[in-house]
């Protein structure tokens, strides 16, 4: 699907809507992605996850894993979890303080293939984050990152390939 025509369906969902709106990093902006709307519309949402793995180049269909950033990318790496027979973990805002005190949730072994899942990038410091806390503390093998918007047309994060669908400038 043409990225035109997801743009056309997110703005049908009022995921992408335009005004003044003050971003993550403090910037502003007239335009506002909002692609956590996306969980509400069942056949939008099947449409940006199902066009979305796609971008996966088939050099890098080899993974096990993926990890969804909390809470945009979240429901988006579920999805294709579930309907890529992969295994899902995702990260925790802090560690847990009771219990297991885990700071991510799902079951994961050291040197397994991973692919971080989020809705929106501007600057990818959310990005870089997971990226560093899969790859150093634990010990993944990141091999790409799937973003439903790339504000900046970000292509590299650590040295990690970023596959979007829809590139947009601030």
């Amino acid at each position: 699907m043409s990225e035109n025509t997801l743009i056309t369906l997110l703005k049908q969902e009022n995921c992408i809507v335009e005004g003044d709106f003050k971003l993550k990093n403090g910037e502003r902006s007239s335009v506002y992605y909002d692609i956590k709307g996306i969980i509400s519309n069942p056949i939008l949402f099947r449409i940006i996850c199902e066009n979305l793995i796609a971008k996966l180049p088939v050099e890098l269909i080899n993974y096990s894993l993926i990890f969804g950033i909390p809470y945009g990318g979240l429901p988006i790496a579920s999805y294709m979890a579930i309907t890529n027979n992969k295994g899902l973990i995702y990260s925790r805002n802090k560690k847990k303080e009771y219990g297991t005190e885990k700071l991510v949730e799902g079951r994961y072994r050291k040197g397994q293939k991973v692919i971080i899942v989020d809705d929106v990038i501007t600057t990818g410091g959310s990005l870089k984050e997971s990226i560093i806390l899969a790859r150093d503390t634990l010990k993944l093998r990141v091999i790409a990152c799937l973003v439903v918007v790339n504000r900046n047309n970000i292509d590299k994060i650590e040295d990690v390939p970023i596959y979007s669908l829809i590139n947009a400038c601030i």
